[in-house]
């Protein structure tokens, strides 16, 4: 499968780095909005990997270096560990999608997506380690980030990656209740879907901070 390579972020650190992780996104815009925001040194985003709804695979960030697809981040492992700053130690794959708590992934994806995790782990064999792949939401959901969301299949990504080894459990961050809000949204016309996912992402860190005080 052939990834494209035309896209190379100026945004990441030069450092060289073992990754340990894998951190999945959704875009939550089109893949030339993505790619033009990645491209761009004001933005301070980037991710190793994009793939576009066609199966497409753009390389964005040299995997031995650190993209800025992270953000404030922090998980407890299994050995009850608390790590942050998943950016110095973790592989960043956007998958193009408005929002991947309102609209399915294609099969297109999913294939592209099963392909770079096993390339992957020939180059990283921490990686073969089903407990070794997180959604944003998982390591930044106190900050309101919902992805890859409700969705995207980790039953068939544990199947298919991490073959005979029991899979961890990853839960979408967001509840029932809000998802059918914001579900219900769909009906309208003329969607701003910026201003939805910013909805969103204030709604669960509201959601978050209420939890923390109660």
């Amino acid at each position: 499968m052939l990834i494209n390579s035309d896209y190379l972020s100026p945004n990441f650190n030069n450092k060289e780095v073992d990754m340990s992780f894998i951190v999945l996104h959704y875009t939550a815009c089109s893949l030339k909005e993505t790619l033009k925001i990645f491209l761009d040194p004001k933005s301070k985003v980037s991710a190793h990997f994009v793939i576009d709804v066609d199966g497409k695979i753009y390389n964005c960030v040299e995997i031995n270096k650190s993209a800025w697809h992270s953000g404030q981040s922090c998980f407890s492992d299994t050995q009850n560990k608390d790590l942050k700053n998943f950016n110095d130690f973790s592989i960043g794959i956007e998958l193009v999608n408005l929002n991947g708590n309102l609209f399915n992934y294609s099969e297109h994806q999913y294939d592209s997506l099963f392909y770079l995790v096993k390339y992957l782990q020939t180059k990283y064999p921490l990686l073969k380690d089903p407990n070794k792949i997180l959604g944003h939401e998982h390591i930044a959901g106190f900050r309101g980030k919902a992805d890859p969301g409700y969705f995207f299949d980790w039953k068939k990504l544990f199947a298919i990656c991490y073959e005979n080894q029991t899979p961890p459990i990853r839960k979408p961050i967001i509840s029932s209740e809000i998802l059918k809000k914001y579900q219900s949204q769909l009906k309208q016309k003329d969607i701003n879907f910026k201003a939805l996912n910013q909805s969103l992402e204030k709604t669960l860190n509201q959601n978050y901070n209420k939890s923390k005080v109660g």
